[in-house]
C-alpha cells in the first residue's frame, strides 16, 4: 500500500519499485504487488518486455485478473492516448441526432419481416433450398 501511495501520489517511482521488491521477497506471488510493479516498469522502454512477462505471470495467477481493473494497462494506455475518447452522455447523444443513419432502416426487407430476411439468407449462405412442388399440386 505505501508502494502505492508513492507510485501515485508522490510520483516516485524509485521509492515505490522499492517498497515492491520487498514485498515480492517476502511473497513473490503477490498478485496486487507485481501488477502495481508491471505497471511502473510499462514506463519505462527498456523495462517494457520484463512488464509484460511479469504481467502473464499475474494472469496465470489470478485466472479473473482480465475482469478487474489493471494498473498494468492503464499504464500502457495513459487517458489522454489515442484509445481514450471524451465522455458523451446518451442525453447529448439524443439531442444532437439526425434520422441519417436510419435511411438504411427504412428497407422493405427489414421493416418487412426481419426473421423472415434472416433465415432468407442463412438458406442461401447455407444451400438450403425448399424442394420444388410438383405441377399442378398447388390449388
Amino acid at each position: 500500500m505505501l508502494g502505492l501511495i508513492h507510485q501515485t501520489v508522490h510520483q516516485d517511482h524509485k521509492k515505490a519499485n522499492t517498497l515492491y521488491d520487498a514485498v515480492l521477497k517476502w511473497n513473490p506471488d503477490h498478485v496486487l504487488t507485481l501488477d502495481h510493479k508491471c505497471a511502473i516498469l510499462a514506463q519505462t522502454p527498456a523495462d517494457r518486455a520484463e512488464a509484460s512477462r511479469m504481467h502473464k505471470r499475474v494472469c496465470i495467477l489470478d485466472p479473473n485478473h482480465t475482469k478487474k481493473v489493471c494498473p498494468y494497462l492503464d499504464a500502457l494506455f495513459p487517458r489522454m492516448s489515442g484509445p481514450f475518447h471524451e465522455k458523451v452522455t446518451i442525453m447529448e447523444k439524443m439531442q444532437s441526432f439526425e434520422p441519417l443513419f436510419s435511411v438504411g432502416a427504412k428497407k422493405k426487407s427489414w421493416t418487412k419481416n426481419p426473421l423472415r430476411s434472416l433465415i432468407k439468407k442463412l438458406k442461401r449462405t447455407f444451400g438450403i433450398e425448399k424442394k420444388p412442388e410438383p405441377p399442378g399440386t398447388r390449388v
